[in-house]
């Protein structure tokens, strides 16, 4: 069996939102195991997966689940202290698991970053630490008080980056992995209004790479010891869009080589070249995603194939990646039929 043979979807096709196991080359199964499933992370240490719920009332959750010989089960959920819990990362010893709530309902003492240890089998052991952000920003819509969005965790597991929408900044945290500790270290700021949702390390440690959503842009930092400092802003597509263009999920290829970003407005997959020396990032191409607004994308274990969660298309696209030449297959090799995805893994049953 294949690593790629099975695509584990987040679902946003009713109130309380659903998972998808789909079986290439067979049948799709779906399960109300975690509630308004919005992000997945996996540990290949212990083989579990774990679900964010991004719920529209009480706090948010997060769940683990179990993927057994063709079947899938959760165990005991627990909750983030925060409302909206949308984005989670492992760290890389795969022992600590963070959790960006986006507080979009907020009340006092409320997380807007969680950190969770986990046991030996993968089950949450409880909060280590919780942070809640301060700051707004000029968009008075969505920034009128701080929306974490996103969690990345640096190359060397030493730094935790939590980028905030609301707040227009990213806030920096130094993480002891032997120690079971993280500490609030220091906070960056994007331009106004730019809005930043997603972030990802280049595999050097050197850049961290940002989504601005409100301004459509793609951010590019310098990583130090002591701070992020930004190195360019760069438009996130050159498609003229029928309406605001929202850039969304993004990725840096396992080589270092090119980033990719999902589009939501322009509807498509913008790839980057990635300077070798200065890590700094052009446009090499874009793609149509293969739907409507493209929101979460993932590569394969080999990052051979890509996945994009078209949100309003109700369909997960499946491209080749071509790793000699950097490029995406021009059209999808295969479309998922799915209700509303938000976000995807490949994984493997035996």
């Amino acid at each position: 069996m294949t690593l790629e043979s099975h695509l584990l979807i987040c679902c946003a096709s009713s109130s309380e939102g659903m998972l998808a196991l789909h079986r290439f080359g067979g049948a799709a199964e779906t399960f109300t195991l975690a509630a308004n499933p919005s992000f997945l992370a996996a540990s290949e240490k212990t083989q579990t997966i774990y679900a964010a719920s991004e719920r529209p009332a009480g706090p948010g959750l997060v769940t683990p689940l179990d993927l057994g010989a063709n079947r899938l089960s959760a165990r005991t959920a627990q909750s983030t202290g925060g409302h909206a819990a949308v984005h989670l990362c492992l760290d890389r010893t795969e022992r600590f698991l963070f959790v960006a709530n986006y507080q979009a309902a907020r009340a006092p003492g409320d997380a807007s970053l969680t950190a969770f240890a986990l046991v030996d089998g993968g089950d949450l052991s409880g909060p280590i630490a919780h942070f809640a952000h301060q700051g707004s920003g000029p968009d008075h819509g969505r920034q009128e008080g701080p929306h974490c969005h996103c969690v990345a965790i640096s190359p060397d597991n030493r730094r935790l980056v939590a980028v905030d929408l609301g707040a227009d900044r990213l806030f920096s945290y130094a993480f002891d992995a032997q120690a079971g500790s993280l500490r609030s270290d220091r906070e960056t700021e994007t331009p106004a209004g730019a809005g930043p949702r997603h972030a990802v390390f280049h595999p050097n440690g050197r850049m961290l790479y940002v989504t601005g959503e409100l301004d459509s842009t793609l951010l590019a930092f310098s990583v130090s010891d002591d701070c992020l400092r930004l190195t360019t802003g760069t438009p996130a597509t050159q498609r003229k869009a029928d309406s605001r263009n929202y850039p969304s999920g993004i990725l840096v290829t396992p080589d270092g080589h090119h980033l990719l970003v999902a589009n939501r407005g322009a509807d498509t997959i913008a790839v980057f070249w990635l300077d070798p020396r200065s890590g700094l990032p052009t446009l090499k191409a874009e793609y149509d995603c293969g739907g409507a607004f493209p929101r979460a994308i993932r590569f394969d274990r080999a990052a051979r194939r890509l996945a994009v969660a078209n949100q309003k298309s109700d369909g997960v696209a499946l491209f080749d990646w071509d790793f000699a030449e950097g490029k995406l297959s021009a059209e999808p090799t295969e479309i998922v039929s799915v209700k509303a995805p938000l976000d995807m893994l490949f994984v493997d049953l035996q």
